[in-house]
């Protein structure tokens, strides 16, 4: 089946539609061969000008016959029948409308409450009419078509009183067809309608047979469509029938199918194929505006594929509404490729307001590959203002595409209008699609009174695509679900990817994940908390993302990262026991999607709190999250273990340089929040910039402990780069015996920096004795104000081990040039990643000049006696990595300088530099 909802099977076509079945030859006579006409006038069961004469004369009569009626008197006239009238076997018109005084309303009444148990008409001969009549109380059905098709039954007010209000049910079928095919019950002009209300069992039951059309039918109404006179099943029942049309496109082909005690239409069994049901309004009154339910679905199909129901020609969707049970149900695994487009489900006829299912608007269970909406305005339904889901899928419901449809608003998508559960509802239900990548796949999915959609359990290996969930149709303006858009207790399930979700509006979270089962998902490529485009606020109530006790799913990754901007919580929650190996990477959080302005959300930007082993960043291209311009701090940990902060660009602009700090704390680890990372070497290094004019790069309160600072770019913090325990500096103290955040390690003393192309350090570390600690150097233009620096460019890091009097002296030497001017300072950490503050910082001194004379017994090198600690030092070749080697002659100090004299070197090249030790 295409998607645009044609069929794959060639539909036969009823060549006997016709807007006139006055179209026989008649003669006077009944001559062999030629048409006849028979006439009823009188009431009586049997005898000269009955009905029953008619019928007997017009069976020995081959050819078109012809039964009219002249009953004397005016009013309605009754036939009350004492026995079974005789099986119709030739070709005849029996026409009601031919009684004088017909005024559009039947005048013949068939009454068989003392037939016995028999049809009204029977008919085995194929190609007849009957038209204008009353038919009721019998025991068995109204009109039985079977043998030879191509009848018509038009004008009938079938199982009702003569007024077409009350009900004169035949305890059967209001019209039984088996077997024969191509007929046509009702029409598209009004003329045509039957009045098929008030029988024993269904309005209409087609049996094993194809290419019928229903049309233009009040099934279940009276005549005024406006009260229920219900058949006791079903409106219309296909059973094992393919290529029928239950409808049609024009308001005249429309049947009007409510107040049965079944379902408006039931499609069932394997050979109930390629039919269309299009065009009628099911479960609602004549107008369209008020309910007049069916009690249980509207349209149900029951283990049946590929049908249509709705369309996207002009006309061709149905009004599925009122019903005591869902507007369209698809039931059993043989309820496969079925294509429901065009359609209003729960809606009045314009899409204005709920006219709602008592259950979902559409329920799949055990249903797969079927199809919902499209991709063009045509194609869309409109499914809102049911009594419970929009859409639910449930009891290993595969392979279903819901796509291009209003879930939740009115048909402009404009207006709230929702369903009283979850706009789209996945349970036990996997691998379907909800939107997709294509053009005008994507559903409106907004205004809903639970979820926009949910994934509860065994709803795994679903991918939701290209869907607007809480916004209007223009993703500009707030309609929001009442609680998240999205909740997914289920694994394996992808959010976005080739298409990314708008999911901004909603009343709490964009995407809440909950629970243990609620792993590996993907969320890939959306924009939460934002306008479409990622432009503009238009936040989620609470997180953007909640992660709640959720394990091992994807929050981005490189080249799909996510716009989580603009929420009324946190841009990213993850939070209780078992939110662990999640990973977070490649997103914007904080702001617009050029990276460029801040669009805040109302908290942090990633929360975490009892979660454990969480990768937020990561070392590889792209895996970095711009996390900057949000109200409170950029990452806050709390009560959480061994999570990873890398290659993160935390209160930057996406260029990582231009200011857009958040407003409080880049980063805060809090009580409890021990051995996590932040930083590491080379793209996993951080950038920590432009936190709040009083906060700092990264606080680590009391209570934190084991966190590892490594490697990061840490600048133009409002106070220091890295601040533990109280607020401002904490002065070192002997042999390291203080505890509190990161155990207050004590950061080192620098002594002497020297710059130029290469980077020479000393200094001094006081610690705990008989303990290794790495010390990192970092150079920043400046530095801060309060004399302790912050690190913008990383040098490098040596390892020193503090003796016996908690003392450890370190001279540093880097490749990297500094540039004399800058500020250096360092931190320390211990074996168990304690990470210190920043040192004070030393201002780089330029090496000193090393003057070079000669004269005849050999060469003179000399430099300043300020520059202490340098040696003069030679190689023969300057090619890396160069050896660089003592001159071993001795130092002269005189007239304020250093001199060492050489004799004129050996033949080849030399090369002197003094090198800090």
């Amino acid at each position: 089946m295409a998607l645009d909802g044609t069929m794959v099977t060639a539909r036969r076509v009823i060549t006997h539609l016709r807007a006139c079945i006055f179209c026989f030859a008649f003669c006077g006579g009944a001559g062999w061969g030629l048409a006849a006409e028979f006439m009823v006038s009188t009431t009586a069961d049997a005898g000269p000008g009955s009905l029953r004469q008619a019928i007997l004369d017009a069976n020995t009569h081959p050819g078109g016959n012809r039964i009219r009626f002249q009953i004397p008197g005016s009013g309605v006239h009754t036939i009350n029948l004492l026995g079974p009238l005789e099986v119709i076997t030739s070709p005849v018109v029996i026409d009601g409308t031919t009684q004088p005084g017909y005024n559009g309303e039947p005048r013949i009444e068939l009454n068989g409450a003392a037939a016995g148990l028999t049809p009204g008409l029977r008919i085995v001969a194929g190609d007849s009419t009957i038209r204008g009549l009353i038919i009721n109380r019998f025991a068995g059905d109204g009109i039985r078509l079977e043998g030879l098709g191509g009848n018509t039954i038009a004008g009938n007010y079938l199982g009702t009183d003569a007024s077409g209000k009350a009900a004169r049910g035949n305890r059967g079928e209001g019209v039984l067809v088996l077997g024969a095919g191509e007929n046509l019950i009702g029409g598209d002009h009004a003329t045509n309608r039957n009045v098929i209300s008030g029988n024993g069992d269904a309005g209409v039951y087609l049996l094993n047979t194809a290419g019928n059309a229903i049309q233009g039918n009040y099934i279940g109404t009276d005549v005024t469509g406006t009260l229920a006179v219900g058949n006791t099943n079903n409106g219309v029942i296909l059973y094992n029938s393919p290529d029928n049309d239950v409808g049609g496109t024009s308001a005249d082909a429309r049947n009007l199918i409510s107040g049965n005690r079944g379902s408006g239409v039931i499609l069932t069994m394997n050979g109930s194929s390629g039919n269309r049901v299009r065009g009628n309004y099911i479960g609602v009154a004549v107008g369209g505006g008020a309910a007049l339910s069916n009690a249980a679905d509207g349209v149900t199909i029951q283990g049946a594929p590929a049908n249509v129901i709705g369309g996207v020609l002009s006309g061709e969707g149905n009004l599925l509404s009122g019903n005591g049970k869902a507007g369209l149900a698809l039931n059993a695994s043989g309820a496969t490729l079925n294509v429901a487009q065009g359609n209003f489900i729960g809606t009045d006829a314009s899409g204005t307001f709920a006219v709602p299912n008592g259950y979902a608007g559409v329920a799949v269970t055990g249903a797969g590959n079927n199809f919902f909406g499209g991709n063009t305005a045509s194609a869309r339904n409109i499914i809102s203002g049911n009594r419970q889901d929009g859409i639910f899928l449930s009891s290993g419901s595969a392979g279903n595409t819901i796509a291009g449809n209003y879930i939740g608003t009115d048909a402009a998508g404009g207006k709230a209008l929702g369903n009283l559960y979850t706009g789209v509802a996945l349970a036990d239900a996997p691998a379907n699609t909800v939107g997709g990548n294509a053009a005008g796949a994507g559903n409106l999915i907004s205004g809903n009174h639970y979820y926009g959609i949910s994934l509860s359990a065994g709803a795994v290996a679903n991918v939701i695509q290209g869907n607007f969930v809480g916004t209007d149709a223009h993703g500009n303006q707030a309609l929001k679900n009442r609680l998240s858009g999205l909740r997914i207790e289920s694994a394996d399930n992808t959010v976005g990817g080739g298409a990314g979700n708008l999911i901004s509006g909603n009343g709490e979270n964009g995407v809440f994940l909950v629970g243990a089962a609620a792993t590996r998902n993907l969320i890939l490529g959306n924009h939460i908390g934002t306008t479409r485009g990622g432009g503009a606020r238009l936040g989620n109530g609470a997180a953007g993302v909640d992660l709640s006790g959720a394990p091992r799913n994807a929050v981005g990754q490189p080249g799909q990262g996510n716009v989580i901007s603009g929420n009324g919580d946190a841009g990213l929650f993850i939070v209780d026991a078992g939110a662990d190996g999640n990973i977070c990477a490649g997103n914007r959080i904080g702001t617009d999607a050029s990276g460029t302005f801040a669009l805040p959300n109302a908290m942090e930007g990633v929360y975490i709190e009892s979660g454990k082993s969480n990768l937020i960043g990561g070392a590889s291209l792209g895996s970095g999250n711009l996390v900057s311009g949000n109200a409170t701090r950029g990452i806050f940990i709390t009560n959480s273990a061994w999570n990873i902060l890398q290659g993160n660009w935390v209160g930057t602009q996406a260029d990582g340089e231009s200011p857009l700090g958040n407003m409080f704390h880049n980063l805060e680890l809090e009580n409890n929040a021990l051995d996590n990372v932040i930083g590491g070497s080379g793209r996993a290094a951080n950038t920590v910039a432009y936190a709040g004019s009083i906060y700092a790069g990264i606080r680590i309160r009391n209570g934190a402990k084991r966190n590892r600072i490594d490697g990061n770019s840490i600048f133009d913090n409002g106070a220091l780069g890295i601040d533990l325990g109280a607020a401002g500096v904490t002065p070192n103290d002997a042999c390291d015996a203080d505890a509190g955040a990161n155990n207050l390690q004590n950061f080192p003393v620098l002594t002497q920096v020297i710059g130029g192309p290469t980077a020479g350090i000393r200094g001094t570390l006081n610690s705990q004795a008989s303990a290794s600690y790495l010390i990192q150097f970092f150079a920043s233009p400046e530095c801060d104000p309060a004399g302790y620096g912050e690190g913008k460019r990383y040098l490098g890091e040596i390892t020193v081990a503090a003796g016996a009097g908690c003392g450890a002296a370190f001279l540093a030497r880097f490749a990297e040039a500094l540039p004399p001017g800058w500020a250096v300072t360092a931190t320390a950490r211990d074996r168990a990643n304690n990470t210190s503050e920043f040192s004070a910082c030393a201002m780089a001194l330029a090496p000193p000049p090393l003057r070079l004379a000669s004269d005849g017994n050999g060469l003179s090198f000399s430099w300043p006696n300020t520059a202490a600690g340098f040696n003069l030092k030679q190689t023969s070749s300057l090619t890396a990595p160069v050896q660089w080697e003592t001159v071993t002659n001795g130092v002269v100090h005189a007239d304020g300088r250093f001199t060492v004299r050489l004799p004129r070197p050996y033949a080849g090249s030399r090369f002197y530099t003094l090198l800090l030790e």
